[in-house]
């Protein structure tokens, strides 16, 4: 029995080069109505049948073998013969087969023919987008794999990035990895030790904007926080003062979150009106989504989650407790000060690396001082796992500041690690606290969960990134 054959429509220049190529692999059928062009085929191509005839009409189709056709390639541009093919297609002939149609111009009423469930293909814009990709972007978006959409991207890295030098572990995420990466004509299969470097060719898969936004950082070397994370600043609305507002509003200007969107019941949205009004301000909008605040963390595209907080919320706040144990966004958790005039972050968490990577990100954007701290034992009861700990925390500040040629400021305190970050946080300075926090770890009475009982008793806005070891 002969193989299935590939059907391709016209004898154009375009036809005749695809024709080259995919009768290479597979046996092909062309229809068209000149004779001349068709022999000239035969002649010149073994693997091809050719047949003179109109696919507009019944009868040439009925010319066909349409159980031996396993797809069919169309250059039709005048749109109502285009139509009139499809439907022949699908409707007369019932071929249930791959279709695609190469289109060299914007056609109105395109999407008409979704019904016919077919490809459109325009090789112009194709070409186009991979020469611009390459040129003007140095990155490559494969338009026949997957959805096509963006989520796979090859990219060379040309320019100092914050995610240059850093192990891909710095950087894990549930929405972006890189699969693999070229280097001196090698290929790599990365693994979280892997450290990227300026001339590597890197691909990238994951959700398409979350892909664009880190492509967008290593081919322009930009800070990108938090589109890394996703695009909008998402703020759960339940005590919305106008302090709040205001820290939201300085805190998500300054940021790269594309849109604020504020999220609530619809009797939360409507009792605070005029307050969510001003909240949005013209780059914004409201969602009556959620039924529950643990909806937030699914929701669509959102790269930071807020909350207004007051100065010392209850260790069982149930819902500060859920966004810090199941968030996999950052979490600013505003008690109304702006602004700010220092960041201090506490390096007892699980991520000091991504705490250093992102805190020194956010001190650009602010123009602010920057402080580290970190709190061991006393001398007296320092056992060799905290001298280990320390000396690891010492090496982690100390490789940062020479991949990034900065001095850090960083303080060693002893005691509990609770008491004595809280002291170190000047009450006369507006300072933005940053933790990290670990979604393994219990949050109770009865587990030192360092990060969140700072969360709970500082008085000061406190921004928490997580983390997914």
């Amino acid at each position: 029995m002969d193989s299935k054959k590939v059907l391709i429509h016209g004898t154009g220049f375009f036809q005749h080069k695809l024709l080259s190529a995919v009768s290479m692999d597979r046996k092909c059928i062309v229809v068209d109505t000149e004779q001349e062009l068709l022999n000239s085929y035969k002649n010149e191509m073994s693997n091809i049948d050719i047949l003179k005839g109109d696919l507009t009409s019944i009868p040439t189709w009925k010319k066909l073998n349409l159980p031996m056709i396993s797809h069919i390639i169309l250059s039709i541009q005048d749109y109502e013969m285009l139509h009139e093919v499809l439907r022949i297609t699908r409707d007369e002939m019932k071929l249930q087969v791959p279709v695609l149609v190469i289109l060299y111009k914007k056609t109105e009423n395109l999407e008409e023919l979704d019904k016919f469930n077919v490809k459109i293909i325009n090789p112009l814009d194709i070409n186009i987008e991979l020469i611009t990709g390459i040129i003007d972007k140095n990155y490559i978006r494969p338009l026949n794999i997957g959805l096509g959409e963006g989520e796979i991207v090859e990219v060379l890295i040309i320019r100092r990035s914050h995610m240059i030098h850093r192990k891909l572990k710095h950087f894990k995420s549930s929405r972006w990895k890189v699969v693999v990466a070229y280097r001196d004509s090698q290929i790599i299969f990365p693994d979280d030790d892997f450290m990227l470097e300026i001339g590597d060719r890197i691909v990238i898969v994951g959700e398409p904007k979350a892909v664009a936004n880190i492509v967008q950082n290593l081919t322009t070397g930009m800070y990108q926080f938090p589109l890394e994370y996703g695009s909008n600043c998402a703020v759960l609305i339940d005590d919305v003062e106008k302090k709040y507002i205001d820290e939201i509003l300085f805190f998500e200007s300054m940021v790269k979150s594309k849109k604020l969107v504020v999220y609530g019941s619809h009797e939360d949205l409507e009792a605070k009106k005029e307050e969510v009004k001003s909240l949005c301000g013209p780059n914004g909008g409201y969602s009556l989504e959620l039924k529950s605040f643990k909806d937030i963390v699914n929701a669509k595209d959102v790269g930071m989650i807020v909350t207004p907080v007051k100065d010392k919320f209850n260790i069982f706040d149930l819902k500060i407790r859920y966004l810090f144990r199941y968030s996999k966004v950052p979490l600013l958790l505003t008690r109304g000060v702006l602004p700010y005039e220092e960041i201090v972050v506490s390096l007892n968490g699980s991520d000091p690396d991504r705490l250093l990577e992102t805190s020194s990100e956010l001190a650009t954007f602010f123009s602010i001082k920057l402080r580290y701290i970190f709190v061991t034992r006393p001398d007296e009861l320092m056992s060799q796992v905290d001298e280990e700990n320390l000396q690891m925390m010492n090496d982690i500040i100390s490789n940062f500041e020479s991949v990034t040629n900065l001095k850090l400021k960083f303080d060693v305190l002893k005691g509990n690690p609770v008491r004595e970050s809280l002291k170190a946080i000047d009450r006369n300075v507006s300072t933005l606290l940053m933790i990290s926090s670990n979604s393994n770890e219990n949050i109770s009475l009865f587990s030192a969960h360092v990060p969140y009982y700072l969360a709970a008793k500082s008085r000061v806005s406190v921004l928490v990134l997580p983390s997914e070891y």
